[in-house]
């Protein structure tokens, strides 16, 4: 497996490269449209240019290049890293498709850069695995607004100096230890309120929280308050995965979250590090492919969203950048060994216990209604600034 090194770029490199061209469930059933109102119903034709925005290591060209002599769509690519550096991106470029995390995707489609779809087109999402092929992230009542990608869970990373075996729980995020004051490193995203509701499933039950990333005022008030006991703990907010594995290499925290990716990049500072799924369960994050708003090149954009959904490609993206593919043929090319250390082959029984993250809406489907987006965006900045 080659190293995610694009993936750890440096934010100010992956701000430089957006002004030069550098190479939902239920809880979103009742959100208002938003985007074109007729997605195309035929494959358009191929244009010959395709406007790419992408995470380094997704648009490598030992796969864009193939793709370019089979269709004809000559790829500009923009690159950018971490979601909200994404989000940016994408409504300061007019791509054709972007790469985009499912816990920012609809908002990038209420901010105006994305637009609605047609996943018929993308006949290949048939081979995906289930919870895969429509994505809460990537949809909003009967629109389609993403075609999924890789993924990745943020599991448990706790130092082995201060705990031998596998915590059973999120506690270590979450209690007001004094040996924890500064030593744990938090994603700095308003979506780690999700994240602490996930906790709050079996913490606070009588609260209700089926989706944490869809919460009435209560629960959000009650995800807030844990949420600024975790931000209490924290000695590192990262971005970008980088960051927390040069904080656990620096000796600054001793817990955090990631995936088996990221621990093993911390083991390879010679830090001894466990990982592990508490019994809570854990965020996860897709990555989806998302057609501009105002696209020049839909056919090209198109064409590239069914190559990136075919096993073979997934598979040569995955094993260069580190996450999970999620066509279910893609183990059979990347073989056992890498398979299994993707977890490509994880049972459905831990699939189910990953909650993907997606953009909280207001009309968050039953009737019900939700804290907004921009309502967890100012209560992270107020969280960060307390």
């Amino acid at each position: 497996m080659a190293t995610r090194s694009g993936r750890w770029m440096p934010l100010a490199a992956a701000l430089a490269c957006l002004v030069t061209a550098c190479g939902t469930s239920a809880s979103t059933a009742n959100a208002p449209p938003v985007g074109p109102s007729a997605p195309a119903t035929t494959l358009p034709r191929a244009e010959g240019t395709l406007r790419l925005l992408a995470r380094q290591g997704y648009a490598e060209g030992s796969w864009v290049k193939p793709f370019e002599r089979s269709t004809g769509c000559r790829v500009e690519v923009r690159y950018a890293d971490g979601a909200e550096s994404l989000r940016r991106a994408a409504g300061g470029y007019a791509f054709d498709v972007a790469s985009i995390p499912g816990g920012v995707a609809y908002a990038v489609v209420q901010d105006g850069s994305a637009g609605a779809l047609n996943p018929a087109l993308v006949p290949q999402r048939a081979s995906f695995r289930a919870p895969f092929r429509d994505p809460a992230a990537g949809r909003a009542g009967a629109r389609r607004y993403g075609i999924s990608f890789l993924w990745t869970p943020r599991l448990e990373i706790w130092r082995r100096s201060i705990r031998k075996h596998a915590p059973a729980t999120w506690g270590p995020l979450s209690w007001n230890r004094k040996s924890r004051v500064g030593r744990v490193a938090l994603e700095d995203t308003p979506l780690e309120i999700g994240d602490a509701a996930l906790a709050l499933r079996k913490l606070r039950p009588a609260l209700g929280i089926t989706d944490p990333y869809a919460l009435n005022e209560a629960q959000f008030v009650a995800a807030v308050a844990l949420t600024k006991r975790r931000v209490h703990l924290a000695g590192a907010l990262w971005q970008l995965p980088g960051d927390e594995i040069d904080a656990f290499a620096g000796g600054l925290v001793d817990v955090g979250t990631g995936d088996w990716y990221t621990a093993g990049q911390i083991r390879g500072q010679n830090v001894d590090v466990g990982l592990t799924l508490p019994r809570e369960g854990a965020p996860g994050e897709i990555d989806l492919w998302m057609l501009g708003a105002h696209a020049l090149h839909p056919g090209c954009a198109y064409r590239w969203m069914r190559y990136a959904s075919q096993a073979r490609v997934q598979a040569r993206v995955a094993r260069y950048f580190g996450a999970t593919p999620v066509n279910a043929g893609a183990c059979a090319v990347l073989g056992k060994a890498s398979c299994r250390a993707l977890h490509a082959d994880a049972a459905g029984s831990l699939l189910k216990r990953i909650a993907f993250r997606h953009t909280p809406v207001e009309n968050c489907g039953g009737g019900r209604i939700c804290v907004p987006f921009t309502r967890w965006e100012q209560s992270w900045t107020d969280l960060r600034s307390s």
